[in-house]
């Protein structure tokens, strides 16, 4: 009989400690939701980045097959050796092809802009949504004490202005970036009008054909070059560099958010909370990394507006909000002044009053008398 008894014991002490480990994993599991940044986030990067290397790849070969596409040249000319009323039809389709050339690498810039504007909105949305999520802990069971408490909130002061100066590093990233591709898209669009509109007014003879195809063949080229030459480039770096920190931010975020809920869920916070007690010797490294990010940026573009950070923060975690807003409003304005001034590429008068006099007479001057 008291074997009996034993049995049933036993058996309710392994149910309490089995159901037990189970409550204990629950609790850490609990805290696991936390744990990854959002696949969004990584799909938002590779598909900009696919868009890059395409906008990358299309203009990259263009004054090479240029150089062969329009020379009227016998070594390179593909249609040297037919007949006059072929050779007219494939100028025709280079001519257009090349109007073609200029409105779909318009397009594919606005794309890569928008991309790009897309991608460093959702990484600023992961950046508050682990802010979010550090808020919530406060108030997730189970409860925390009082002490811990308070370390959790100077924790979040901290991360708070972490967050906001790094959601203006990546505002002034992407305000420079999208300036510059939609300065090419607009650049590119205008180029492939006017070779469209002229078009209409041109005299389908070969004579003209040549003619033409040279002038079109040097200022494609002076045009091409000017629009894609130094800020195309540096606007490439700018993100390159922006989207590698962007990922090393997350991973230092998502290690935070961990070490965090394993802190909790350990109840050793002694121990495992020890980083909690001084929050700004913790993300101090975090910090260095967006003065870089910011002095990169302001060299890069030569602004030479290298600023201080941690003066920005203090003024932030200090509740001095207007700082950061006058910091921002300054420097929009410094940019817009910037773009007023730009070289269009496109020269005044363009493309009649560039036009040799033999080229002016393959047009219709009366289409043309306004000029």
């Amino acid at each position: 009989m008291e074997t009996y008894l034993k049995k049933p014991i036993f058996f309710l002490l392994l149910s309490v400690l089995y159901f037990s480990h189970l409550n204990r994993n629950h609790t850490a599991r609990g805290y696991s939701q936390y744990k990854y940044t959002s696949e969004r986030y990584y799909v938002a990067l590779e598909d900009t980045d696919h868009v890059k290397r395409g906008f990358q790849a299309l203009l990259r070969s263009f004054l090479e097959n240029l150089q062969k596409n329009l020379s009227t040249s016998t070594l390179l000319n593909v249609a040297a050796n037919t007949t006059d009323v072929i050779e007219i039809e494939n100028r025709h389709h280079k001519l257009t092809d090349l109007s073609s050339f200029f409105q779909y690498s318009s397009e594919q810039a606005a794309l890569l802009a928008d991309k790009i504007e897309l991608c460093f909105e959702i990484t600023k949305n992961e950046s508050e949504s682990y802010l979010r999520k550090w808020e919530e802990i406060r108030w997730t069971p189970p409860s925390i004490s009082t002490e811990v408490k308070a370390l959790v909130d100077e924790y979040f002061i901290e991360m708070q202005s972490f967050h906001t100066i790094f959601s203006e590093i990546i505002d002034d990233f992407l305000e420079y970036i999208a300036h510059v591709l939609r300065s090419v898209r607009d650049i590119f669009i205008e180029y492939a009008d006017i070779q469209t509109d002229s078009f209409r007014r041109f005299k389908t003879i070969k004579l003209c054909y040549n003619l033409y195809m040279d002038f079109l063949q040097q200022w494609s080229a002076i045009i091409f070059k000017c629009t894609t030459a130094t800020d195309l480039n540096t606007a490439y770096d700018v993100y390159t560099t922006s989207e590698t920190t962007s990922r090393h931010v997350m991973k230092q975020l998502e290690f935070r958010m961990q070490r965090l809920h394993n802190c909790l869920a350990s109840r050793d916070y002694r121990i495992r909370c020890q980083f909690l007690r001084n929050p700004e010797k913790d993300l101090s490294k975090l910090f260095i990394k967006l003065d870089e990010l910011q002095q990169y940026f302001d060299i890069k573009i030569k602004r030479g507006r290298v600023n201080s950070n941690r003066k920005r923060r203090s003024d932030i975690s200090e509740g001095h909000k207007s700082v950061g807003l006058k910091f921002k409003m300054q420097i929009n304005r410094e940019h817009n002044s910037t773009a007023d001034n730009e070289n269009k590429c496109i020269p005044v008068d363009f493309p009649y009053e560039y036009m040799s006099t033999n080229l002016k007479k393959c047009f219709d001057f009366l289409l043309w008398e306004n000029k």
